[in-house]
């Protein structure tokens, strides 16, 4: 049960060097990429601070 926990916990969406993006970062980098537009943007960012 142990090994099934990490492994899954290894997947997670962690850097090259183990650290993990914010809620806000990886929004940020769906409009940078261009995967939203900028309503879908701005209305997912205000969610995200409500």
């Amino acid at each position: 049960m142990v090994w099934g926990l990490t492994a899954f916990r290894g997947g997670s969406r962690g850097g090259a060097d183990g650290s993990t993006k914010s809620a806000r970062e990886l929004l940020d980098e769906e409009y940078a990429k261009g995967r939203i537009d900028r309503e879908e943007y701005l209305r997912r960012k205000k969610d995200l601070s409500g």
